[in-house]
């Protein structure tokens, strides 16, 4: 394991450059924390390249789903350099595209149709 964390690392923190779509969403996973099993939210980011390939960006550790907590992940890629989003696909959580709306001025937003779909069979 301690071999590999380097490699991690220089992925985590790699430059990024412009990607026109962005795609990200959270998921939440139990890990052993203080000697309990808790639930802890794990945010992640794609990117569509230049070339049109899907490309993972970034992912961050977080106790909860936040907006605080997407704020903190969209200025993260940005240090790293993420520019020219144009589209953010996402569920609709409204922390979340509340942190699209000021993480990416001028940028679209839409709802991924996998939580579309899944919001309108609830409805049904």
């Amino acid at each position: 394991m301690k071999a590999i964390e380097p490699k991690v690392e220089a992925f985590r923190n790699r430059p990024l450059g412009k990607f026109r779509y962005l795609i990200v969403d959270a998921r939440f996973d139990k890990v052993r924390d203080a000697h309990r099993v808790v639930s802890r939210a794990f945010l992640w980011a794609a990117g569509v390249n230049e070339q049109g390939q899907r490309e993972a960006l970034g992912w961050l550790d977080w106790a909860s789903e936040t907006g605080s907590a997407w704020k903190e992940m969209f200025r993260r890629l940005k240090e790293r350099g993420l520019t020219g989003v144009e589209l953010v696909v996402s569920d609709a959580h409204e922390g979340l595209v509340k942190a699209v709306e000021e993480g990416f001025p001028g940028a679209m937003w839409q709802e991924c149709q996998t939580h579309f779909m899944r919001r309108a069979l609830d409805l049904v």
